[in-house]
């Protein structure tokens, strides 16, 4: 009976939970959800979870359900207003990581480039003295910040910041440019609500005048650099 209350269907934002609750105490929901999810632990881990709204569920069992599909590796779905592209810049004048979070630093040699070959989750904030080079996604809640420029070969959901330092020629390269915050020496790019266009091609963000501003990259201008690889 357990595999009849709970089922899940994948959608491009995500997966969506199916709770059948005729006849079912809250109880046993619970007990079906967690069967489910030790089911298919490796498929539901770093996944999107949606909760069917037509569910006939008070908010304290949402928010129980929730808190099951978390411990087992899920993140909530990413809301479309925060992955615009970002305009208006506002000026700031430091660099610092996420609050509360301890960024992991990597120094390049000779101050060229370091390359890391994984994604960046949610908490996880890197500080790169050189260019960086990530071989993967930047999720949201992920931070990356360098001293030259920043490569994100997937997408850029979360944020960073290139030349740290006040290097105004620096700039940022993401496959799919959604990010929450763009940063490039002094200057901040926020994600826009008003933008719902999506990249679907490779962009770089530069600094023009006193703004960052966004255009598609040309691949004809390719970077030199030496690799510093980061497991």
């Amino acid at each position: 009976m357990a595999k009849n209350i709970v089922t899940v269907k994948g959608t491009k934002e995500g997966l969506i939970f199916y709770f059948n609750t005729d006849g079912v105490d809250l109880k046993e929901l619970y007990s079906a959800l967690e069967i489910k999810m030790a089911e298919g632990s490796a498929f539901f881990n770093n996944s999107a979870y949606i909760i069917d709204k037509k569910a006939a569920l008070g908010d304290e069992a949402k928010q129980h359900i929730k808190n099951i599909l978390k411990s087992h590796g899920m993140v909530e779905p990413v809301p479309k207003a925060t992955v615009k592209r970002p305009k208006r810049p506002e000026p700031v004048y430091e660099s610092e990581p996420i609050k509360g979070i301890a960024p992991t630093v990597y120094t390049a040699k000779d101050g060229d480039t370091v390359f890391i070959r994984r994604s960046i989750r949610s908490g996880q904030s890197l500080h790169i003295q050189g260019n960086a080079v990530i071989m993967g996604d930047v999720n949201i809640g992920g931070h990356v910040m360098a001293t030259g420029n920043i490569i994100v070969m997937g997408s850029l959901r979360g944020i960073a910041h290139a030349g740290i330092h006040g290097e105004r020629n620096a700039f940022i390269i993401a496959w799919k440019m959604q990010p929450i915050q763009l940063r490039i020496a002094n200057i901040l790019s926020r994600s826009n609500d008003n933008d719902n266009q999506l990249s679907t091609y490779p962009e770089k963000a530069f600094i023009d005048d006193t703004t960052i501003v966004i255009k598609p990259y040309e691949e004809s201008k390719r970077l030199k650099m030496k690799e510093i690889v980061i497991a």
